[in-house]
């Protein structure tokens, strides 16, 4: 089975409203590190990895399939990350060999096809679990990605990579890190599709700038490469290759592209010259992925998420096994992950709440339970996740989430409004322990998906084009406004906070919108624009960062003053209202001088700023000790300003 989110965990939700008393404090913040994460059974069915925390980074941990954690089972193989490093991803390469990504931890991707190996000082390995042995591998070119892990041959995975001016398919031999070259590629940049032979056959190339799709193809026995089909790229669109799969009418490329008012799956046929044709369109959401078999050519399911992740079968057996699987677990969903000879990691789930895992034996009908994800949270302790949305200025639509703390008061609440980063990313009803440990200091979270968010199609994530500090931001008072108005918030006690874009729009609130908030929270965030747009030029994978200028700021991109404007700390002397700025050295995709600078603004303007500048900590603080320590400094700012 095939899926580039196999092995992805889903996180839980809830849909409950509830108001009576809540604890001003809740559960410690090291209750909500995460105890595993990325539990993918292995080819062969035999064994399991996950990655767990070992001193204070991330290490791979190998079980036998028969004997997990949560039966006193121990492990077989740990092996940790090396210093100032933390493994990130990693897929099986056969029963007894993995290949793994280790970088900094904000690159833990659930699509491995994602990762960008060659960031920010990526290390790439292959390790032996029998022997324990590791492999490190030198000289893969910047922008080289994973195409397929080639599960039945345990020596080899097959990559691409850029070579001159080419893009080009080659077998990495995972036991001595040489590589192998198939053949010349294409000039373009893309993904190549293999048959059910492991054959580079097709290849969907993008062009943002010309906005333009490509499909190129070969003949099975062919060396040359023809184009096949153009199809539309929407500006900041997407098309990626899922694989070629064989039915009776002939070979298809399937592929993902939201050429269409949202993300969805389609396939082309190769040789007839003809359309692409869609297999599934969700009629509201982007789906995310299609898992199928490549040497039978079946197709199982897409996924796609709405207010919790969800699936399309498209056969009756799929969905069979998860609603069997849903009548004997906990929680509201239960979905089998990873399979391999009829053994399964599964996952169940409800609403707001952690996820569990257990291990589902087809053969023997044995149901086990893994290991707990989080210890020390009570049921009691977690906060419920209800929708709330509301209508723009503009009439737009907003979804939006409220975690609520159980046993609340009925009547106007104290809110923190918190807008997750990105922008252009989503909140869900999915577990989060930043939103759960917030809600846990005795206060209403609110979890707004302004314009721009993804998950929406195409027309709601580019209403959000080039709306930085404009609709994006009044999309949040917005939010906050119909709070009040529903009774919901007490409007002398609502703080504002986020993380990375989330904390532009809270302190561009503390700018604009002072007398709505108390308080102000930024973590990692970007408060100088200006600064910000010109480090694009930079950090830019493609190559063409005036594009992407564009889409954040649009025709502001190119006007300094503007950008000035939209700057919190070039307009420190305007904020009011108490704020707490956290931000870390080791972050590589904000530098910590957004948050200097804007501290050494507000003391000039005469302003006394509540900062924690951690020295050991990624973008996303996920190493342990700057994780607690983010997590204690924001709920007692929280409680102070809020109770």
């Amino acid at each position: 089975m095939k899926s580039g989110l196999i092995g992805a965990l889903i996180a839980a939700f809830i849909f409950v409203f509830s108001f009576s008393s809540a604890a001003a404090e809740g559960p410690p913040a090291r209750n909500f590190i995460p105890e595993f994460s990325g539990v993918i059974l292995s080819p062969d069915g035999e064994r399991v990895a996950t990655i767990r925390p070992h001193n204070n980074r991330n290490a791979i941990v190998i079980y036998r399939f028969d004997d997990p954690p949560g039966e006193g089972g121990e492990h077989t193989l740990i092996v940790p990350s090396g210093e100032g490093v933390d493994i990130i991803a990693y897929v099986w390469a056969g029963p007894r060999r993995l290949f793994v990504v280790a970088g900094f931890a904000h690159q833990n991707v659930n699509n491995f096809r994602q990762v960008d190996w060659t960031a920010f000082g990526t290390h790439f390995m292959s390790l032996d679990i029998s022997t324990g042995r590791l492999v490190f591998f030198r000289g893969l070119r910047n922008g080289a990605s994973l195409i397929d892990p080639l599960p039945d041959d345990p020596e080899h995975i097959m990559i691409q990579e850029p070579s001159g001016a080419f893009l080009r398919p080659a077998l990495l031999d995972i036991t001595d890190g040489s590589k192998d070259y198939l053949e010349r590629g294409r000039a373009e940049w893309g993904r190549f599709a293999l048959d059910r032979r492991n054959r580079p056959r097709a290849l969907i190339t993008q062009n943002v700038i010309e906005q333009v799709t490509r499909i190129f193809w070969r003949r099975a026995d062919g060396v040359s490469w023809r184009e096949a089909h153009r199809l539309p790229l929407l500006r900041g669109g997407s098309a990626e290759a899922i694989g070629i799969l064989e039915h009776d009418d002939g070979e298809y490329l399937y592929f993902m592209s939201n050429m269409d008012r949202r993300n969805a799956v389609y396939r082309y046929r190769l040789e007839s010259q003809g359309e692409a044709e869609l297999v599934y369109m969700h009629d509201r959401h982007d789906v995310f992925d299609l898992t199928y078999n490549p040497q039978s050519g079946a197709r199982y399911y897409v996924e796609y998420i709405g207010d919790v992740y969800q699936r399309h079968y498209f056969r009756r057996r799929s969905q069979q096994l998860d609603e069997a699987l849903n009548e004997y677990l906990p929680g509201d969903y239960a979905y089998a992950m990873s399979s391999a000879n009829d053994r399964y990691v599964v996952q169940s789930f409800s609403p707001g709440r952690p996820s569990q895992v257990h291990l589902y034996d087809a053969n023997t009908g044995a149901l086990t339970y893994f290991a707990p994800r989080y210890i020390g949270l009570e049921e009691g302790a977690l906060a419920n996740i209800s929708k709330f949305d509301y209508t723009a200025r503009d009439g737009l639509e907003i979804p939006g989430y409220l975690a609520v703390p159980q046993g609340m008061e009925e009547g106007p609440q104290p809110v923190l409004v918190w807008p997750h980063g990105g922008p252009f990313a989503r909140d869900t009803m999915m577990f989060d322990p930043i939103r759960q440990y917030l809600a846990s200091n005795g206060v209403l979270v609110f979890s707004p998906n302004f314009r721009g968010s993804t998950g929406y199609g195409n027309a709601f994530v580019t209403a959000g084009r080039g709306q930085w500090g404009l609709a994006m931001q009044t999309d949040v008072i917005d939010g906050v406004q119909a709070l009040i108005d529903q009774g919901i918030a007490d409007p002398d006690r609502i703080c504002i906070g986020g993380w990375s874009y989330g904390a532009y729009v809270a302190l561009y609130a503390a700018v604009e919108t002072p007398d709505l908030f108390r308080c102000a929270i930024g973590v990692n965030g970007v408060y100088d624009v200006e600064s910000y747009r010109d480090d694009l030029g930079s950090i830019d994978a493609f190559g063409i960062p005036d594009f992407h200028r564009e889409e954040r700021w649009g025709e502001a991109a190119n006007d300094r003053a503007r950008l000035r404007r939209l700057s919190p700390t070039h307009r420190a002397d305007e904020i009011t209202i108490p704020v707490l700025i956290i931000a870390s050295a080791e972050d590589p995709i904000v530098d910590i001088s957004h948050a200097e600078d804007l501290i050494d603004a507000l003391h000039e303007a005469g302003r006394t700023p509540q900062t924690l500048l951690i020295e050991e900590g990624d973008h996303s603080m996920n190493y342990g000790e700057s994780f607690v320590q983010t997590f204690e400094t924001m709920g007692a700012f929280v409680r102070e300003h809020l109770h």
